[in-house]
């Protein structure tokens, strides 16, 4: 089982997450069933951006595999994932 880390842009928005679906889509194609998705330089996260984080968690899930968020440096987005207790759905990894 192959691993594969994608750098998450600036802003998590619903033209860069439909980007994010296909890339994602293209992974699990190929066999990848470990992603880190890394937030280091996400500054912003909108609806749009949630959505594909859950569904694709719950189909990397449903394929054996799983979805890690790690690198999230930025407050605003750390704070919203905690109050959405997005980190009880997904690993999370915060960097203070």
């Amino acid at each position: 089982m192959s691993k594969h880390v994608v750098k998450i842009e600036r802003v998590l928005d619903m033209e860069s997450s439909r980007n994010l679906k296909g890339e994602l889509v293209h992974l699990l194609d190929t066999g990848v069933r470990e992603v880190e998705l890394d937030f280091s330089v996400t500054e912003s996260v909108d609806s749009s951006g949630l959505g594909k984080l859950l569904l694709f968690n719950e189909k990397f899930r449903e394929a054996g595999g799983s979805i890690k968020v790690i690198n999230v440096s930025n407050q605003d987005v750390a704070e919203m994932f905690r109050l959405l207790n997005l980190d009880k759905l997904i690993a999370i990894q915060y960097i203070n």
